[in-house]
């Protein structure tokens, strides 16, 4: 009899039992799903030689907007993911790796057939929900989640609980948002720690050398091939090297502008502009004004958040 009671929300894929999903949409039809809820969640391993694929269908079956966490226990998936300027990003999603992905995402993960692959993934809705994956994919699809995470063992439990029918509709909701938060501050907060680290290390080595510094080299500072930091680097900080290494160079013009008399050729020289003629045509399309209005005080320049890159002309 208990076993009767178990398959009306627990699904077995194999007669193995290897892949088991737990199905909580029932228990979900009792209540509004603020802030959050748990909608779905699976243990699946795939063998070598097997085949495994999925793309954004695999949500649209679902009326309401629906949420996946997907968590690599062991082996690999590629994945794909689509940005809205139409370009395609591929990643291999390893152990203590995880990816994201909403109803209204392009993309498609596949196992390659000469490696095995198993995973974890739990299904959200609700607008907690919503907010956290919007800060997960504002740097990119996949992040690392080490295996330790206070997240993976409270999935451990959830799953344990589900496989026993010891959930309802308030709990669902109480594990939503403790795994939702603390998915926040184990991705989201310890990147942008991180980020800020690298921005800072890496800014002072470029400052130093700015007159001569192009991507390659700061690729090349960081060990990586131009490609792959170039994807790393807009993942990590999100913004292009290009983007950040011109900012950097015109937030040097400034503190130039504001704090010497050099002439302008010489601070073109020394800040990586080929002439001043350069010099000012760029300063001139980012601000507005030329370099020698802006040093002769018609203008206060307004530095934004970050430091650069979000400056806006303030008249006197």
């Amino acid at each position: 009899q208990k076993k009767e009671v178990r398959m009306l929300q627990v699904h077995f894929d194999r007669c193995n039992e290897e892949n088991i999903w737990i199905d909580f949409r029932k228990e979900n039809e009792c209540g509004d799903v603020v802030p959050a809820t748990i909608t779905t969640a699976g243990d699946r391993h795939f063998q070598e030689g097997s085949s495994y694929y999925k793309n954004q269908n695999l949500l649209q079956k679902f009326s309401d907007r629906f949420m996946i966490l997907q968590y690599t226990q062991r082996g690999m998936v590629k994945f794909f993911s689509r940005r809205p300027d139409g370009t395609q990003e591929e990643y291999e999603v390893g152990p203590e790796q995880c990816f994201f992905i909403t109803s209204d995402g392009e993309y498609e993960f596949r196992k390659p057939d000469a490696s095995c692959y198993s995973f974890i993934y739990i299904g959200f809705r609700g607008p907690l929900a919503e907010h956290v994956f919007a800060r997960f994919l504002a740097t990119g699809p996949v992040h690392r989640l080490p295996r330790d995470s206070q997240v993976v063992e409270e999935f451990n439990s959830l799953f344990r609980r589900g496989l026993h029918n010891d959930l309802n509709f308030c709990e669902l909701r109480r594990l939503a948002t403790d795994i939702l938060l603390d998915l926040e501050r184990d991705i989201c907060d310890r990147e942008a720690v991180c980020t800020d680290a690298f921005l800072r290390g890496i800014s002072e080595w470029a400052n130093e050398n700015i007159a001569e510094m192009t991507v390659q080299k700061l690729a090349a500072h960081c060990r990586m091939s131009v490609k792959y930091f170039q994807s790393y680097f807009r993942k990590r900080c999100g913004m292009t090297p290009g983007k950040f290494l011109a900012d950097l160079r015109m937030n040097y013009v400034i503190r130039l502008l504001e704090c010497s008399g050099m002439k302008l050729s010489s601070i073109a020289e020394v800040s990586g502009f080929s002439d001043a003629s350069h010099l000012c045509r760029v300063f001139r399309k980012q601000h507005g004004i030329t370099p020698e209005a802006f040093r002769s005080g018609s203008s206060i320049l307004k530095f934004g958040e970050r430091g650069g890159g979000n400056l806006e002309l303030i008249p006197k």
